[in-house]
């Protein structure tokens, strides 16, 4: 018998049933290929057996489908008997299993899924401004595309105006040239709310950040309290912070949009009064989350002078503190040939007598515990991979996340802090603990205050009510 013969022997129903299913079939296979063929995939099956596991799963019903076929074909073709305990209508219950399942799993990831608008906040640009300080610029994200302007001015009558050239999705206005220690009022479109802030001090020894990370928006064991107190801290004009920086895992799914939603509005209330710049951590950027990621903390249209990505950075304050956020998301999985070349020639630059600080979500040295068998401590690739270029460039300080927890390590002349306490379930007590490791907590949520003064920088660790469990001054 021949195929053709075989098709006419069929009911119109089935005929259309296998006919969709053979089509099905294709979109579960090319599923399998896409999820495969992101990197950061690949680096979250690492880490995570129970994703891996899953994923297998998944790989195993998607290969029912294309079996199904054959086999039922072979079947009918050569007209073979099979047991009456096998008819062949359980082959098409296991091929639309093959087919319901892979699709399920589509839907929980949710790619390239927009839900809606997006609130602004006021982002750190790597572009030098006039004053030896970044340039800002008020960032939002709208579902259409449209056209919008903005008024800004040192006084509640705003002046000055820009305008965009053309409908998009992604507004970026960028606030150049701004006065150090200028208070600055801006309103979007000319309605609503009118922003502030204070720009930063005139004196980069007045320099003050606030450092977290891990707050983990939309984790059912997060601690969303904790992470509006910290906001509060650092947001509050009394508190004298210039800047916010967040290391990373800022939502606990970056495939699914709704969590970015919610994260950018929990944010916006206080992102909007101080320049905040954010880094991509390995949650954000799963799945195809770090294409959210771009459109909404730094858009293909924001200003960018310092690299040629939109996931590593040199920000400059004054003409000896160095800033690098980089993109090392589970660890060197995502240290790319080209970010490797633009860092190191960016510290060669460099005068190792000035404060090289770099900023990431991955941890180097941590003391931590094991995970599904993995070990989530002394991190051997991050330390080969960075620790004897951080010595020979004269990197002073190191601050990450990933970790939930607090902890101060000196290695070979480099202090790396761990600040992974924005919200997410803290971790674990440890059962290894790194060596020069100076202070370690595992018991309170809460941020880094990083201040300079008279030629030194005092680092600090506070909980959500800014009460400070550890700090120390290093000289440079």
């Amino acid at each position: 018998m021949k195929i053709k013969e075989l098709i006419q022997e069929w009911k119109p129903l089935k005929r259309y049933f296998v006919l969709v299913s053979f089509i099905l079939s294709f979109s579960t296979l090319a599923l399998v290929v896409w999820v495969v063929l992101l990197p950061r995939n690949m680096h979250l099956f690492k880490w995570n057996p129970s994703q891996a596991k899953l994923f297998i799963i998944i790989c195993l019903v998607a290969v029912i489908i294309p079996l199904g076929f054959i086999s039922d074909f072979i079947i009918r073709l050569k007209k073979l008997k099979i047991p009456k305990k096998i008819p062949g209508k359980y082959i098409y219950i296991l091929v639309l299993a093959g087919i319901i399942l892979p699709s399920a799993y589509l839907v929980y990831l949710k790619p390239y899924h927009h839900v809606g608008d997006k609130a602004p906040e006021l982002m750190i640009i790597d572009q030098p401004g006039a004053s030896g300080y970044p340039n800002l610029a008020v960032i939002f994200y709208t579902q259409k595309a449209s056209t919008n302007y903005l008024l800004f001015g040192p006084t509640p009558i705003m002046t000055n105006k820009i305008t965009e050239q053309g409908k998009t999705r992604t507004h970026v206005f960028v606030l150049a040239d701004l006065i150090p220690n200028t208070q600055y009022f801006y309103q979007i479109n000319g309605v609503g709310q009118v922003y502030n802030f204070t720009y930063f001090p005139a004196s980069i020894e007045n320099l003050r950040f606030a450092i977290s990370s891990d707050p983990h928006i939309g984790a059912e064991d997060n601690n969303i309290t904790a992470t509006k107190l910290i906001l509060e801290q650092l947001s509050s004009s009394d508190n004298g912070y210039n800047a916010f920086f967040c290391l990373g895992d800022i939502v606990e799914m970056g495939n699914d949009d709704s969590l970015y939603k919610e994260q950018i509005e929990l944010f916006s209330k206080y992102t909007t009064l101080i320049p905040y710049r954010n880094i991509i951590g390995n949650h954000d950027g799963w799945f195809g989350g770090v294409e959210f990621w771009k459109e909404y903390f730094y858009p293909q249209n924001a200003p960018n002078n310092s690299s040629d990505s939109q996931l590593w950075h040199q920000y400059d304050f004054g003409s000896n503190i160095h800033i690098f956020t980089l993109d090392l998301e589970w660890g060197t999985e995502t240290y790319t040939r080209a970010q490797r070349e633009w860092f190191e020639n960016r510290l060669k630059s460099l005068n190792p007598d000035d404060w090289i600080i770099v900023m990431n979500h991955a941890y180097y040295y941590s003391s931590s515990t094991e995970y599904d068998g993995i070990p989530w401590y002394d991190n051997q690739d991050m330390i080969s991979t960075f620790q004897d270029l951080f010595f020979k460039y004269g990197v002073d300080l190191v601050f990450s996340g990933h970790n939930h927890q607090m902890e101060h390590i000196n290695q070979n002349e480099v202090n790396y802090f761990i600040v992974g306490t924005m919200g997410g379930l803290l971790d674990l007590d440890p059962t290894y603990y790194t060596e020069n490791s100076l202070f370690f907590d595992n018991t309170h949520f809460g941020f880094a205050d990083l201040q300079f003064n008279n030629g030194n920088v005092t680092v600090s660790f506070r909980t959500p009510e800014n009460i400070v469990l550890y700090e120390i001054t290093i000289q440079q």
